[in-house]
């Protein structure tokens, strides 16, 4: 099986020293436990046959059959067992039986060291039990000694503890090699078919990191700690250490207060904490930031991730404040000189609604501007006419206005800004020469209008009853075509003076129709 030549060689030992760990502790604790066992029984064992042997003794000595020395002694267990009688003699003790696989006689020295060991004297004292130890032979062994009751013997039983270990720890190098085999083999495997899961996993952490670097607004992660309950940088992205005027391996593992010292003054630190400990959202729309880096308006975006960590989302609005600042004024501005105009203003929205109005057409409408402003205009709009429209006020007087449309852009969007002109006064005006003209036109009196001039310019249908004459013969002609030569020139030289002075003269004519026919006329003549 190949392992992938991007695997992370690292994490593949690692994975195997654990795994080995693992197995050869319990595979340890489980071989010593089966090796104390297998101890406590040999053990049993051991004393069990010392005991047989004790009791072959006394039972021998009770019927009186067969002597001591002809007893045939009954094997120890194991290659390295060997079992001693003993007994206490006048000259000192003495051993008497001794039976091994592995040797046949013992040395004079060998019988000197037996008898004066702690087992013999135990037993010859008459008190049984199981030693763990040297032997005479420098040997580690466990041995089982007991007294033969009422003659001054005694047996004891050992076997190398050497040889008893021996398959616990032949078992142990078996099952510690086919562990670390298998281990091995496991591992690899399982890496293998975890190869896609875990490139999933680092190229998630690839994209993630990447985000992270390239967000335009800045972040901040903070790590909670419960014990102390304090708040420590734990990362920076590229746009934080931008915003901040800060390079993140200056404050990465100091507290909020070290790194920051501002956020405490702006509130932000306790949105922080109370995040951290509740794990709520938090949002900070605008907040003023300053420290001995910089400082500038902020708006936070605060919340806890599953593993406890504190992210802090946060945009630079400095510029956008002082925009809005500068708009403000700007909008100050012109409004004001909007409210200075004498011609009512008003500006719509695309779906008609008023947006803004002026001073002037406040007194148009006769309504304070927080009653206007936001309901729909109620008038059509349309971008490059001029209308004629009536406007009923409050008092339920109605305002005649010419209104002006034309087309606009005001915060990216499309309005309408219109001027209205009160033509009230020019509609009654119309309306009385309407009057004024149906008056002369029904007048029983001959009615002629000239200009500054004295040629005609009008005469109604009386005029043209009296003189025969059609209007459009008189148009534009002197009323002298009229004369009949009759009347005295100081008639007419009255008559000028009197209307040059601005007065109305009145007098008679003795004027000519168009028939040739003479007539009498009295005459009224107003200067304009």
């Amino acid at each position: 099986m190949k392992v992938s030549p991007r695997r992370d060689w690292g994490m593949l030992f690692a994975l195997f020293l654990v795994l080995t760990v693992v197995a050869v502790t319990l595979g340890g604790v489980a071989i010593w436990t089966l090796y104390s066992a297998g101890l406590e029984h040999e053990k049993k064992s051991l004393a069990a046959v010392v005991k047989i042997e004790v009791d072959r003794i006394e039972a021998a000595i009770r019927s009186e059959q067969t002597p001591i020395d002809d007893l045939k002694l009954i094997p120890p267990l194991g290659e390295s067992g060997e079992l001693f009688v003993f007994r206490q003699d006048v000259e000192g003790p003495e051993v008497i039986r001794h039976w091994a696989n592995h040797v046949t006689s013992l040395s004079s020295a060998d019988r000197e060291a037996i008898v004066n060991s702690d087992m013999f004297r135990l037993a010859l004292s008459g008190q049984s039990g199981i030693h763990e130890g040297r032997d005479f032979r420098g040997n580690e062994v466990v041995a089982a000694y007991a007294p033969v009751a009422g003659l001054g013997m005694g047996v004891v039983g050992k076997i190398d503890i050497s040889e008893f270990r021996a398959p616990f720890f032949t078992a142990a190098q078996g099952v510690a090699g086919v562990s670390i085999v298998l281990i091995a083999l496991g591992t690899v495997v399982f890496l293998y078919l975890s190869d896609s899961i875990l490139q999933r996993i680092r190229a998630g952490e690839a994209r993630f990191r990447e985000l992270f670097e390239h967000l335009n607004s800045g972040v901040a992660i903070y790590l909670y700690s419960d014990q102390d309950g304090k708040l420590t940088v734990k990362d920076l992205n590229r746009a934080a250490e931008q915003i901040l005027n800060v390079d993140r391996s200056a404050v990465v593992g100091l507290s909020v207060a070290e790194a920051f010292p501002g956020l405490k003054a702006a509130g932000l630190t306790d949105v922080l904490y109370r995040v951290a400990k509740s794990g709520e959202v938090e949002q900070f729309p605008e907040w003023f930031y300053h420290d001995e880096r910089g400082s500038g308006w902020r708006k936070s975006y605060v919340f806890r991730l599953p593993s406890g960590e504190v992210v802090s989302l946060f945009d630079d609005i400095t510029k956008k404040k002082k925009n809005e600042e500068e708009l403000r004024e700007s909008e100050a501005r012109w409004r004001s000189i909007f409210d200075l105009q004498s011609v009512a203003t008003i500006i719509v929205d695309r779906e008609k609604k008023i947006r803004f109005l002026n001073r002037a057409a406040e007194a148009l409408f006769g309504y304070p501007n927080e009653k206007l402003v936001g309901v729909p205009f109620g008038y059509p709009v349309l971008g490059g006419d001029v209308a004629q429209i009536d406007i009923v006020r409050p008092t339920g007087s109605v305002v005649y206005a010419e209104m002006e449309t034309i087309p606009m852009q005001w915060g990216g969007e499309e309005h309408h800004l219109l001027f209205l002109r009160d033509v009230s006064a020019h509609r009654r005006a119309e309306g009385d020469l309407r009057k004024l003209f149906q008056a002369i036109e029904q007048s029983p009196a001959a009615v002629v209008i000239t200009n500054i001039e004295g040629n005609i310019e009008y005469v109604n249908p009386k005029f043209t009853e009296v003189s025969g004459y059609a209007y459009p013969e008189v148009v534009g002609k002197n009323p002298r075509i009229l004369k009949s030569g009759l009347t005295p020139p100081e008639v007419y030289e009255d008559l000028w003076k009197t209307i040059t002075r601005g007065d109305v003269w009145v007098g008679e004519f003795q004027n000519k129709r168009k028939s040739g026919e003479f007539c009498w006329e009295l005459a009224s003549i107003a200067p304009s």
